[in-house]
């Protein structure tokens, strides 16, 4: 296993600004999404604005079901076939009970 090196130190300060951060987009692209659900109802075309142009397009998408080919290949094809690498993820949650709105208005 990789030795993990920590290099900078992570205030709650830190913590917070993230978390309000993507709280902040997380509003954002709700408000995108509605706008996006318009402009799919309106149908295949480019639609433009004063500053970008938005295209809708449809398309036919094929995916593989991964979980009847298993079921059919062998357990060492699909060792043999598998890869591995680390990866590294940041997840962020509000904490329960505090006065987030007054913490967001601090740290904003």
């Amino acid at each position: 296993m990789a030795k993990v090196v920590k290099l900078a130190r992570i205030s709650k300060n830190d913590v917070d600004l993230l978390g309000y951060y993507l709280a902040e987009a997380a509003d954002w692209i709700a408000k995108a999404e509605v706008l996006k659900k318009r402009i799919k109802k309106a149908g295949p075309g480019s639609y433009e604005g004063v500053f970008y142009r938005a295209t809708m397009a449809e398309y036919e998408e094929k995916r593989l079901n991964m979980k009847a080919v298993r079921a059919k290949l062998s357990k060492q094809f699909i060792r043999a076939n598998t890869t591995t690498s680390m990866k590294q993820v940041v997840k962020i949650v509000s904490k329960q009970g505090k006065k987030l709105k007054k913490v967001a208005n601090d740290v904003g």
